[in-house]
């Protein structure tokens, strides 16, 4: 989903032919950015972003957050960036805290380095506590998103059939949610949320893939099991132009995915090899018209090809665990275990950076509303 094009109908890859304006002229044209200018990610209770605008090799990455979040062994799982109620820019993120599941702060260097709990200094990060049941967050995602006026996460279900919950909406901001009944159904974690367009939104659940027309207030099955997978899908993403990505722990490696908002699907070998090769994460570049897949064992796949129907996989410098990915539409950031940050323009070639982060990182997303998130 192109912010830029959603402002203007150009594409970012070609933003320089609206009026001959520059590339580094979008913000002008637009009111948004043409690339990220801040990468957060999350590992256990704390933050870490970026001090500069590009994420590379010899970028620096810092705590933004220098005291715990929460208060109970927290582990971030999600991260996003929109919008409040007024227009401010915004972060959100989710955690498998039963303390505060949802936290929020205004995209501000010095609000951002404030613990919940910091005694005087404002605004800072402000958390929301107000669910029922075990409305936490789970690992997988994009986990929470923005668009349209609307912020939607996933998370673990709660309650018994027919009132079970594992879906939350706020349209003020973040500031207050509406926990979702059916929606899905099944007891099992809303592990991604992504928007289509309109008012529609898509989820997934266990195997299955949901859909809402009203923007998260109901939802509906719409697909079970793509791709024949069977297993838990933890990640889903979308090219903008109606082909969908869904992957997760099938065993093999094996995608799903889709070129009509899942009326109907078909299956594709990611080339990770492997019956244990759980994929984590997987998003769009829309410079390089080029899907990215991450997952276990340092396994990244790409697919050059916009239907991804064929995968290659890439070389790359690690063997732990990777569990998220972004891009700004230039740039593509991975998260892994052991505090790992991996980036590319290509998709190709990879630079390794440890950030300092004693844990592993979960989640990470950058500044380009549309963008960023897995």
């Amino acid at each position: 989903m192109c912010a830029v094009k959603n402002v203007t109908g150009v594409r970012k890859g070609n933003i320089s032919k609206y009026s001959d304006a520059a590339l580094t002229s979008s913000l002008a044209i637009t009111g948004q950015a043409l690339w990220a200018s801040r990468w957060m990610a999350g590992t256990g209770d704390n933050l870490y972003a970026t001090t500069d605008s590009e994420p590379w090799e010899g970028s620096t990455w810092s705590a933004v957050v220098t005291d715990d979040l929460f208060t109970d062994g927290t582990t971030i799982k999600s991260i996003a960036y929109g919008e409040d109620d007024l227009g401010g820019k915004l972060w959100v993120i989710g955690a498998n805290s039963t303390d505060a599941e949802i936290g929020y702060c205004e995209d501000n260097p010095d609000a951002l380095a404030r613990n919940f709990d910091a005694a005087g200094g404002a605004p800072k990060w402000t958390a929301v506590s107000t669910f029922t049941g075990n409305a936490t967050a789970a690992s997988g995602g994009p986990g929470i998103a923005f668009a349209n006026g609307v912020w939607v996460a996933g998370g673990h279900d709660s309650g018994t059939n027919p009132n079970i919950t594992s879906i939350k909406i706020s349209t003020d901001g973040a500031a207050s949610w509406t926990q979702i009944t059916n929606a899905p159904q099944q007891g099992q974690a809303a592990r991604c949320v992504c928007y289509q367009s309109a008012s529609t939104w898509l989820a997934t659940n266990d195997s299955d893939i949901w859909e809402s027309t009203d923007n998260g207030t109901s939802w509906t099955l719409k697909n079970v099991d793509p791709g024949n997978i069977t297993g838990v899908l933890y990640c889903m993403a979308y090219d903008g132009e109606g082909v969908w990505v869904a992957a997760g722990n099938d065993g093999g490696g094996d995608l799903a995915i889709s070129d009509d908002d899942w009326a109907s699907d078909s299956a594709v070998y990611s080339d990770f090899g492997g019956s244990s090769n759980k994929i984590w994460g997987v998003t769009f570049v829309e410079r390089l018209e080029k899907w990215v897949a991450v997952g276990q064992g340092g396994k990244i796949s790409l697919s050059s090809d916009r239907t991804a129907t064929s995968w290659t996989a890439a070389t790359t410098p690690v063997t732990s665990v990777l569990n998220a990915v972004c891009t700004d539409g230039r740039t593509i950031v991975v998260a892994g275990d052991g505090g790992k940050i991996l980036t590319s323009t290509d998709g190709t070639t990879w630079a390794l950076k440890t950030i300092g982060a004693a844990g592993n990182l979960e989640c990470i997303a950058c500044d380009i509303i549309g963008e960023g998130m897995r």
